[in-house]
């Protein structure tokens, strides 16, 4: 039979591996939780942005490439220059 410290220190070692875990659980649990967060947000924003361009092709009446900045000169979105109110 087991005498009675043997199972104390093995019952030690099992609340010291539980412990280590909970808190590691703890630590991560807020950066998932803020990780998830900003996914959303910048998806939101691109979307936001695309709906944006989206609404500027169709005013302009061209599927794609260009789209008229808010003084009626049109610009080339294909080269990465985008309308001002996107640039705030």
């Amino acid at each position: 039979m087991v005498n009675q410290q043997t199972t104390y220190r093995i019952q030690q070692k099992r609340d010291k591996k539980r412990k280590r875990r909970k808190r590691l659980l703890f630590l991560l649990l807020p950066v998932i939780i803020i990780g998830i967060a900003i996914g959303i947000y910048l998806t939101n924003l691109f979307q936001t942005a695309k709906g944006v361009l989206d609404d500027s092709y169709a005013a302009d009446g061209r599927e794609n490439g260009s789209a008229l900045r808010d003084g009626g000169e049109t610009i080339d979105l294909k080269q990465g220059v985008y309308p001002s109110y996107l640039l705030v």
